[in-house]
């Protein structure tokens, strides 16, 4: 009875692509078993194979993320609290993705399992002493997966994961968090997505929402610490940054220059004046250069003359 829900199903899943139930910051990182997680209201089936028995404001769905550390096949095991019962899985490669529950769908699922038999597990791989067994898809280094896990009977509180230790297996870790550089900006610059090596974590510091966008008119004239955090203990990982934004409205009101007589004895004559600006940046240097590549330079802070 179960295959044949499949066919009436898919046509359903493809019209639908919000994922806004999707909880990101759930993962596993150490070896052996990892949680229990706990099922949660799902939104839109974005899957090939899983069908939504309960609709998707049940509370049968889960949602897990993989940071891939070690390339090979995904060995994985999902083993619900209850030996009966129904469990359906669908894995998702949301790599680069600044959303990464947005990007659930058909064009990024590398593999799914409808269960062929109800003994409460799934399996990815053939590691396991789970009937409901397909072949593991494989994974890179790098690589973030989304695990999407489907109570179809609706009658599990919650479900485990495991990795095979099996010689070549995926491997998972804490995800890279590395900021990337941005600035330094002007107060007038538009807001910009501040990224990270793995997205879909949590920003704070001044100017910042909690998804990376940096609007410097908000953050003001300075430099401003930017805190990122990616994942869940213990398997998280943050890292931190300087944004520069710079006052670039600086004008020069005015500058007077006045050379004194040439000199007999070398044909040189000097130079002395005044220079008055307004709305000067906080860092930098004002370089003053006369027609002849004669420098003069003042560091930070200015005052006008």
């Amino acid at each position: 009875m179960r295959s044949l829900l499949i066919f009436s199903i898919i046509a359903f899943t493809l019209s639908f692509s919000s994922q806004s139930q999707c909880n990101t910051n759930v993962t596993i990182c150490t070896p052996g078993v990892a949680g229990p997680f706990n099922f949660g209201v799902g939104s839109a089936n974005p899957s090939s194979c899983l069908d939504y028995m309960n609709g998707s404001a049940a509370s049968a769905y889960g949602y897990i993320v993989l940071y891939i550390t070690q390339s090979g096949p995904l060995n994985l095991l999902i083993d619900g609290d209850l030996t009966i019962g129904c469990l359906d899985v669908a894995i998702f490669d949301v790599t680069g993705q600044a959303d990464p529950c947005a990007s659930l769908g058909l064009g990024t699922e590398i593999g799914c399992n409808y269960a062929s038999a109800c003994d409460g597990c799934n399996e990815f791989g053939s590691n396991f002493p789970c009937l409901s067994e397909v072949p593991a898809p494989m994974v890179s280094t790098g690589d973030v997966l989304m695990i999407l896990v489907e109570d179809w009977d609706g009658t599990m509180t919650n479900f485990t994961l495991e990795l095979s230790n099996a010689p070549g297996s995926a491997e998972t870790g804490p995800p890279p968090a590395t900021i990337n550089l941005s600035g330094p900006h002007c107060t007038t610059d538009a807001p910009i997505q501040i990224t990270a090596a793995t997205m879909g974590g949590t920003w704070t510091g001044p100017g910042i929402s909690a998804s990376g966008l940096f609007d410097p008119a908000i953050a003001g004239v300075g430099n401003h610490v930017i805190d990122y955090s990616v994942g869940t203990a213990p398997c998280d990982a943050t890292d931190q940054t300087i944004i520069i934004v710079e006052n670039c409205d600086c004008s020069i009101d005015a500058i007077d220059a006045t050379p004194t007589l040439c000199s007999v004895v070398d044909n040189t004559f000097s130079v002395s004046g005044t220079i008055q600006f307004t709305l000067p940046p906080v860092a930098g240097n004002l370089i003053v250069e006369d027609c002849n590549g004669n420098q003069a330079t003042y560091p930070a802070p200015f005052v006008s003359p």
